[in-house]
């Protein structure tokens, strides 16, 4: 996905093409283009209130949405749209159960503390705080604002990866154990690592 980044902050006027839309891909699939008529902020997020080309006003919302910015004439950039597609599509539970944004700020934080090598991160995704202090305070310390950074958010992280994984395996049709929890926390775990290295390449 090189040359290309999703989610790219919006202006009125541009051309944006929908990816996912997480509540409503039946009212803007995949693919669809529109353009941005107007943006209202509500604390971190950004709500982009575009008009689509199959007709719907829905707007994309900054934390649970995925798009990329559409272009006005066939050019090179396209090919860059494509891959940006087939990445979405390929991944696209990961979009729907989990909350990528805050997936992939935590990893962010822990990329940015040093406390592991990135390519060992995907456990810490479910692990909580008390485990994660308890394994890395000793060569850390907790003073350190990056790692605190990370403590501060693991919590939201293991929960939003435990409740994910149980809507899987409701939509699996399969039984809710512990047995099944843990083993599709390990595989999503890496998953959704795998799906922040992309995002970041």
């Amino acid at each position: 996905m090189s040359k290309s980044r999703l989610n790219p902050e919006l202006k009125i006027g541009d051309r944006v093409r929908c990816l996912l839309m997480k509540d409503d891909e039946l009212s803007v699939p995949p693919g669809t283009m529109g353009v941005v008529e107007r943006i209202s902020n509500f604390g971190n997020e950004k709500h982009y209130y575009v008009k689509w080309e199959n007709g719907s006003t829905l707007a994309l919302l900054s934390d649970a949405d995925v798009w990329d910015k559409g272009q006005n004439k066939k050019s090179d950039s396209e090919n860059i749209q494509e891959v940006n597609m087939k990445f979405i599509l390929k991944n696209e539970e990961i979009w729907k159960f989990f909350n990528m944004k805050l997936i992939k700020n935590f990893l962010e934080a822990v990329r940015l503390s040093g406390i592991i090598n990135m390519f060992g991160a995907a456990p810490l995704l479910y692990m909580g705080r008390d485990k994660i202090e308890r394994k890395f305070e000793d060569e850390h310390g907790s003073d350190s604002d990056d790692f605190q950074n990370v403590l501060d958010m693991a919590n939201d992280v293991q929960a939003d990866l435990i409740n994910g994984v149980i809507d899987i395996l409701h939509k699996e049709g399969k039984e809710e154990s512990l047995e099944n929890i843990n083993s599709y926390l390990r595989k999503y775990s890496t998953k959704l690592w795998e799906t922040y290295v992309g995002l970041k390449s």
